[in-house]
């Protein structure tokens, strides 16, 4: 995979490297309001790196989402095929806007951004993602994005409870 991923106007994806890991640990603690509705409230190193492992052992691609003046607005992680044992699935993993640039549209650039690169590969019928509960902002989000609650609340081995989520894709 090519260092940027995702080059659009004013908005560029790339895959992180371990060069990054400083950068987005800030974005991480920018979004310690999103921290503490899960088990882990506090951004850390370790959580840094626990998510870009688990990323890899996932087949997910970890990009940094970069604004039109080169700055570090978030990340997004999604694996674009094969969730699950699915071929025809993909999956938002996480999606998280430093609090600094929310509200300008980058989460909703991003969704549409990465659906289109995942919509390459004709293969994939269904996107999904999972939202917890307890976040009303982040269902309304997904909801906008075109995603249907398709489950009741889930309990998770980390403590969260979720709802999954589903947009089926027209070809």
């Amino acid at each position: 995979m090519t260092d940027i991923l995702i080059k659009s106007r004013g908005l560029t994806l790339r895959m992180v490297t371990p060069n990054d890991t400083e950068a987005i640990l800030g974005v991480y603690c920018a979004c310690e309001d999103f921290l503490a509705l899960g088990p882990a409230p506090k951004a850390t190193l370790e959580m840094v790196q626990k998510d870009l492992e688990i990323s890899r052992q996932e087949g997910g691609s970890f990009c940094g989402i970069f604004n039109a003046e080169g700055q570090l607005a978030g990340i997004a992680d999604f694996i674009p095929s094969g969730f699950e044992g699915h071929k025809g699935t993909a999956f938002f993993s996480l999606i998280m806007i430093a609090a600094q640039f929310r509200n300008q549209g980058i989460g909703n650039k991003t969704v549409s951004l990465i659906e289109n690169e995942i919509k390459k590969d004709k293969h994939i019928t269904e996107i999904r993602s999972a939202v917890q509960v307890n976040n009303p902002v982040a269902i309304r989000f997904w909801q906008k994005n075109g995603y249907c609650i398709v489950s009741v609340p889930e309990f998770q081995p980390d403590t969260t409870i979720v709802y999954r989520l589903s947009k089926k894709l027209v070809k």
